[in-house]
């Protein structure tokens, strides 16, 4: 199971879907299925005209970030699964507050 809470219980998880393993625009089935098979216990979006885009090339996937929610600012971005990365990203942002 993924959960955020087990990181910090400040921080919340979502995920954006914007194309399913065939490279077709995601689809509410395509994320319920994802979610069951990865055990993903936070919020799943729908992107299939892929609006985010304008933060990241779709071949740079995972793209991560790290958004200040009092004033949606991007802190931190990043691609891959540079979890350890994130981790710590994570805590420099609290350590700041």
């Amino acid at each position: 199971m993924i959960d955020a809470g087990s990181i910090d219980e400040r921080v919340a998880f979502v995920d954006i879907l914007f194309e399913d393993d065939d490279y077709k625009p995601a689809t509410e089935a395509f994320a319920k299925q994802w979610a069951t098979q990865l055990g993903i216990k936070f919020p799943l979006l729908l992107d299939p005209t892929f609006k985010m885009g304008k933060y990241f090339d779709r071949a740079a996937v995972p793209f991560n970030m790290l958004v200040e929610l009092d004033t949606m600012k991007v802190y931190f971005a990043t691609t891959g699964a540079a979890f350890a990365l994130i981790g710590q990203q994570i805590q420099a942002f609290f350590a700041n507050r």
